[in-house]
């Protein structure tokens, strides 16, 4: 029996448990608490010695590393493909794939600045320097906002393909900070979120501890953020 194991709101877990609902795929989940240091006992850390999530345990073989896993499932279950037909659509898919890990470190700068400073009240930041610290992230969503540009999803009109199982939870996971695409005038990127927001894949993976708790406004304290 195949086993995931993950944290709520990982935004490199959520890609895996996506494929795997998407591929119909039956299997056990497993939800780790770093707080509790479910990720650093002896036995985790036998299986993945980084000790992150996600991880993939699939009888008796042990996958770490979320590209890994995903192209491992795509090219060992091939019922459900999540690749586009075509060597130049493969291509593309690839390649979106992989320049969704330009968006987190855009806009970390900023979710340090305001989530995991413990010598700033939120009443002591400093929003023009906060503003600054969110403008690379502007400006990748910018860059995301063109390659949708008369597009549903990233390659595909019809479903949605690795690369968006990717960039899905990192568009989720900027909104939950905050990140407002209407009032940016990101009007591909708000109605492709309304899409993925539709596909059952999503709901049924939806991170449990948002569900418990607001997020954290770091990009929508101020117009100019």
């Amino acid at each position: 029996m195949r086993e995931i194991f993950w944290a709520s709101g990982s935004p490199m877990a959520w890609p895996v448990q996506l494929a795997l609902k998407e591929k119909k795929l039956e299997h056990q989940s497993t939800q780790l608490s770093f707080s509790s240091g479910d990720n650093k006992t002896p036995e985790y850390l036998a299986m993945n010695p980084r000790g992150k999530v996600p991880l993939l345990r699939d009888g008796g073989l042990v996958i770490y590393e979320a590209h890994a896993i995903v192209d491992y499932l795509e090219r060992n279950y091939c019922d459900v493909p999540l690749l586009p037909s075509g060597c130049e659509d493969q291509a593309l898919d690839l390649t979106r794939r992989f320049e969704t890990g330009y968006i987190y470190p855009a806009a970390d700068p900023a979710i340090s600045y305001t989530s995991y400073s413990s010598a700033l009240r939120r009443d002591q930041w400093d929003l023009r320097y906060l503003a600054e610290l969110a403008q690379p992230l502007v400006d990748e969503f910018s860059r995301w906002e063109t390659y949708l540009t008369g597009r549903r999803w990233l390659v595909s009109d019809t479903q949605p393909t690795q690369s968006d199982l990717f960039l899905i939870p990192m568009l989720l996971y900027m909104r939950r900070f905050g990140f407002n695409y209407v009032e940016r005038g990101l009007s591909n990127l708000a109605a492709y979120c309304e899409r993925a927001l539709s596909l059952d894949s999503v709901q049924q993976t939806w991170p449990p501890h948002w569900l418990e708790s607001e997020g954290d406004p770091t990009f929508g304290l101020h117009s100019n953020i």
